[in-house]
């Protein structure tokens, strides 16, 4: 498990539906330090401006504390990530705007007596197919104004990896590819749920990855070999359920005159 954590909720609209008790970013780092303790000592007692607990524990803690990565490009972002975090995950950044975010957190930590590992540097990337969704092109010039967008979100695969290895030059090594139109990606997993069983091995399907998606359809497995017990149809009103038909070795069920 790999919790990650940002300030802003990437649409503007659920903003409203995540209120805090505060300022955004003091509550934030005060929820950070919490959610460290919890995750560290059995029973936890925190005073803070924001939140207060008294011995309170989240049940079984981890063998191993689990590593807390927070995203943000602005300088108090990166400032709480060196200070707070154990990884950064970024996203709409471009390969030299990453590297400059990861430098900035490596000396906020060494500042507080830190040290962020230096595979713990990360990227959201999304893919388009044939051009930058409106969508993306929105996003962009709302989170990272000037920004070419083609520094951003590549077109295709090719540029995909070309632009993953800039990443990793710049001392990125964590990514999570996304398709650009992720409403697309529904739509084609949905039609490739509805193909028949007898279709051919090599269907090819179109899908939002720049390429087609090859291989035999899902398969759905028979009723009788599904979990779960037979389901009881419902009866009708006036009228009374057949008995289950008998199975081999069990007596058969005789009908009774009154």
């Amino acid at each position: 498990m790999l919790p990650a954590f940002g300030l802003t909720p990437a649409r503007p609209a659920d903003r409203e539906a995540f209120p805090v008790p505060g300022p955004r970013g003091a509550v934030f780092d005060e929820s950070l330090e919490l959610l460290r303790l919890l995750l560290s000592q059995e029973k936890a007692t925190f005073y803070g401006e924001y939140f207060t607990v008294q011995d309170v524990g989240i049940g079984p803690l981890p063998p191993k504390p689990l590593d807390i990565w927070v995203g943000g490009s602005g300088e108090r972002a990166l400032r709480r990530a060196g200070r707070l975090a154990d990884g950064w995950l970024a996203s709409f950044l471009t390969p030299d705007q990453a590297a400059a975010g990861r430098t900035a957190i490596a000396a906020h930590a060494a500042e507080a007596g830190r040290e962020i590992e230096a595979d713990h540097y990360g990227t959201s990337l999304a893919v388009a197919t044939t051009e930058i969704p409106a969508t993306a092109l929105d996003a962009i010039a709302r989170r990272n104004p000037g920004a070419d967008p083609a520094e951003i979100v590549p077109v295709g695969w090719p540029a995909a990896r070309t632009m993953i290895e800039r990443f990793v030059e710049a001392g990125i090594t964590k990514f999570v590819v996304r398709p650009a139109t992720p409403r697309a990606l529904g739509r084609t997993l949905a039609r490739r749920l509805r193909h028949p069983p007898h279709a051919p091995a090599d269907l090819s399907v179109r899908t939002p990855w720049p390429g087609p998606l090859r291989g035999p359809p899902l398969r759905v497995p028979p009723a009788s070999t599904r979990c779960g017990p037979p389901r009881t149809p419902p009866t009708r009103p006036g009228r009374t359920a057949r008995p289950a038909p008998a199975t081999p070795g069990s007596p058969t069920p005789r009908r009774t005159s009154s």
